[in-house]
């Protein structure tokens, strides 16, 4: 056996690394906490393992994941770090990827509602005494509760209250935005609460930008619990703004940054304009929430939903701005439907399914618009999922999922739409289309028609989850996790 010789004594070479990558991949998060004490190259192996994804449930799950970061500790305590040894940091730095749920009305740092805390009686009582007496007939005990004719007070007994609990930690977001801790974050997957009015419960900082999300730089966000593919991001994404000195804005020429974030909601702010012959320099403010820059945008719709516009009116949905969809080169949108009966416990723990039948994706009601209100629910999405479409750069690749699964009677397609499954997506892809060349061709761009409709595809629901990228886009227990923001029928 090959010998290493170090200062302070011989060690034998350990496996080829690897090797030992081979047989953490396979070890349990308890197993891979014990392994960052083994040594320096144990201790950023098991961290790129353990730290490569964090999901936040709540604000509980993110001070218990950050805490020991510098960043964290300068930002609460205002002081400086100095000789801290930040281990928590070279952790952070192996994370790339945050599932962040919903998390405004979270109740698990909260004690369990089924238990009810005991009444105090005492209020702020700090020192009680009770007084021991004899009995007087034939009795060796002593208690405040024996009768005698006559009785002599002894020692009092003091009963001292237990010490104040020790102090919990804050129910709010950690005051650090999550590049500032993970320099190598570059996919963020939201998960909505299943409520229409999302937007506002999604961080408890209600009113104000989440801290985490301050000064956002990603290469893809996913949106899971969409009920609309023109979502309102919540109010908690800070708006981001841009410096450019070409006109108009039309290039950005500087990095982006966040402003300090106030009480109005970002998606009500509305760029600067200046002429068209001005070369001063420019802020561009995005008001979607949207950070700029962003590569790849997924957008899941989870089956059984309802969207009524008048829930968000006051918001922009996150193709109004277009500066921040310049840099897009793929959207997917997702009609997501709950597994089969048939589907094994394995494969719906990460996202794939065993069958080729798939439940209906249906809608009760979808109304994107006030102006008509004879359109049927059908005609509001085919128009919802056209201007989509159009929004984002020409040759930015399209890819919409699980349209085959849509429920024509629903949507109000017809009578005996869903005589032959599948029809009612044939039907929908060429509305959508159809759309997309009239509204081109309305405003003299019909020479862009072949290379819209050739950038936009439609794939199968179930080549989509059975494959590495439907894996990727709702991650390891996709469904799980939609589960615990109330979905059911993915629970």
């Amino acid at each position: 056996m090959a010998i290493a010789y170090t200062k302070h004594r011989y060690i034998p070479h350990h496996l080829p690394t690897n090797v030992i990558i081979r047989i953490l991949s396979f070890c349990s998060d308890d197993v891979l906490l014990n392994c960052l004490t083994v040594s320096r190259l144990f201790f950023n192996l098991a961290g790129t393992f353990l730290y490569k994804h964090l999901t936040f449930e709540s604000p509980k799950d993110m001070w218990d994941r950050l805490i020991g970061s510098t960043l964290l500790y300068e930002n609460t305590t205002g002081k400086i770090s100095i000789g801290r040894r930040r281990f928590k940091d070279r952790l952070l730095r192996h994370t790339g990827t945050i599932t962040l749920h919903s998390h405004g009305d979270d109740d698990g740092d909260c004690q369990d509602s089924d238990s009810e805390e005991p009444e105090d009686y005492f209020g702020n009582l700090k020192r009680l005494s009770i007084l021991s007496h004899s009995h007087s007939r034939n009795s060796s005990s002593s208690s405040i509760f024996s009768f005698g004719k006559k009785s002599n007070p002894t020692t009092p007994i003091l009963i001292t209250p237990p010490p104040p609990p020790a102090k919990a930690l804050p129910i709010s977001c950690p005051p650090v935005p999550l590049n500032g801790v993970m320099p190598r974050l570059s996919t963020l997957r939201i998960i909505l609460a299943d409520a229409y009015d999302y937007h506002l419960l999604f961080c408890p900082r209600f009113g104000s930008a989440c801290p985490l999300l301050e000064g956002l730089e990603l290469d893809r966000l996913i949106i899971i619990g969409a009920r609309s593919p023109l979502v309102v991001l919540p109010t908690a994404f800070p708006s981001t703004t841009i410096e450019t000195n070409s006109p108009m804005g039309l290039t950005p020429t500087m990095t982006r940054h966040t402003p300090t974030p106030t009480t109005t909601s970002p998606a009500l702010a509305s760029p600067p304009m200046t002429g068209h012959n001005s070369t001063v320099p420019t802020k561009i403010k995005s008001s979607g929430g949207l950070p700029i820059g962003l590569s790849e945008l997924t957008i899941v719709l989870p089956t059984g939903r309802s969207y009524d516009s008048k829930d968000y009116e006051g918001y922009h949905n996150i193709f109004h701005y277009k500066k921040t969809l310049e840099s897009i080169s793929k959207l997917t949108i997702v009609f997501l439907t709950s597994p089969s009966s048939n589907t094994t416990s394995a494969g719906k723990g990460n996202g794939c399914r065993t069958d080729d039948k798939q439940s209906l994706w249906q809608v009760a009601f979808y109304s994107s618009r006030n102006y008509n209100p004879t359109w049927t629910s059908y005609l509001c999405l085919a128009e919802d999922l056209a201007k989509a479409c159009l929004a984002v750069p020409l040759e930015t690749t399209i890819e919409m999922v699980g349209m085959e699964n849509i429920d024509g009677e629903l949507l109000n397609m017809g009578i005996g739409t869903m005589k032959e499954r599948g029809k009612s997506g044939m039907i929908m892809q060429e509305r959508i289309k159809r759309q997309i060349e009239v509204r081109l061709i309305a405003s003299n761009r019909e020479y862009e028609v072949n290379t819209k409709t050739q950038y936009l595809k439609f794939r199968d629901l179930d080549d989509w989850l059975g494959c590495g990228e439907g894996r990727r886009q709702m991650g390891e227990k996709g469904f799980e996790q939609l589960g615990k923001e109330g979905y059911r029928e993915f629970g």
